[in-house]
């Protein structure tokens, strides 16, 4: 049968917008990575504190996010966001501020997993991938995804600027430490979109997670950029895929608490999955890093050395700059598309 919709239940769990100090509204992605949620830390955490939880899906969007607490009867009380969601939430006010002091762990979690306003909740990546059925010898950084003559055949990209010019400017030789600054010029966008020209007749651009995979494991595509979860899926699933962890992308999603939630109801939650135990069980089943770097150590070694926070998959991964994107990505799309539909 089908629940009710977030928007009546809702309603029906506040009076003149005042929550009941002794329930609190959780909103996240929903599917199996609700279910996964919902066993490792809601049940625990409702148990432990004595909270009704209520259970809310969404699919991201600033706009969508700020329409709902700017009403002030959105309900939303604990949200599971993206980074960029939880940076214009927290600079507009929407978005408590985190009591790391009251938590205690901030030294134990990956430094960009600790924000002003948000806890980080997941953490993925988006790196270079292959078939290994398919080519002779695996890429080692992204120049090779360039290089038409030692890797003949189409390549793919995440339909967009985001990932797509930072993989041009490394590829052309700009290292990992300077792409932000390099790319924050107009020289720099230029040189990046220069780049990618040289490849242009043999890239085709995916908009879904799993596409990337599809196009590998048929031989439509020789490299692509491809997600974390899509490829520990993959493998999984039977299918030969490598993954470059080396220059790869990180981010962490975030857990928010909006600022008209029950701060102490939203802190106690936050104390339950900061416990590494907690985050351990939830990658367990759920193909994401941890957080909490301790978490690693309660995972079994042979599905933690396949999860983008293990030691020497991060070692030499780069952290996506998320202030950047809030301050770029309108301009950069723009002329993104442009250059795509030409």
């Amino acid at each position: 049968m089908r629940k009710m919709t977030s928007a009546a239940f809702a309603a029906l769990l506040m009076t003149a917008s005042a929550h009941a100090a002794d329930t609190v509204t959780i909103v996240d992605w929903g599917g199996d990575f609700q279910a996964g949620l919902k066993a490792s830390v809601y049940d625990p955490f409702a148990e432990e504190f004595g909270v009704d939880v209520v259970l809310d899906t969404w699919q991201g969007g600033y706009g969508n996010l700020r329409a709902r607490l700017e009403s002030g009867v959105s309900g939303w009380d604990i949200i599971e966001v993206e980074a960029e969601e939880q940076a214009l939430g927290c600079a507009d006010g929407l978005l408590a501020e985190i009591d790391w002091e009251g938590l205690g762990v901030a030294g134990d979690f990956i430094p960009e997993a600790v924000k002003d306003c948000g806890v980080g909740s997941i953490l993925w990546s988006i790196g270079l991938g292959w078939n290994g059925d398919n080519v002779s010898e695996a890429p080692d950084s992204w120049a090779d995804f360039f290089d038409l003559e030692t890797f003949p055949g189409k390549r793919s990209l995440r339909r967009g600027p985001k990932y797509a010019l930072e993989i041009a400017l490394l590829g052309d030789g700009v290292p990992a430490d300077e792409i932000y600054d390099v790319l924050a010029t107009d020289e720099g966008v230029d040189r990046a979109f220069a780049k990618l020209d040289t490849i242009k007749d043999e890239l085709i651009f995916w908009e879904g997670g799993t596409q990337p995979i599809q196009t590998l494991a048929s031989g439509d595509t020789v490299l692509s950029a491809i997600y974390s979860p899509d490829f520990l899926k993959s493998r999984q699933d039977g299918i030969n895929l490598g993954l470059m962890w080396d220059e790869s992308f990180y981010q962490f999603d975030y857990w928010v608490v909006a600022a008209t939630a029950p701060q102490d109801v939203a802190q106690e939650f936050l104390s339950v999955w900061a416990r590494p135990e907690v985050q351990a069980n939830f990658v367990a089943s759920q193909d994401y890093g941890p957080a909490n770097s301790k978490a690693l150590d309660l995972v079994d070694a042979e599905r933690a050395k396949d999860l983008p926070s293990a030691v020497e998959n991060i070692e030499n991964a780069i952290a996506t700059d998320t202030e950047f994107w809030v301050d770029h990505v309108e301009m950069l799309t723009e002329r993104f598309e442009q250059w795509a539909s030409q």
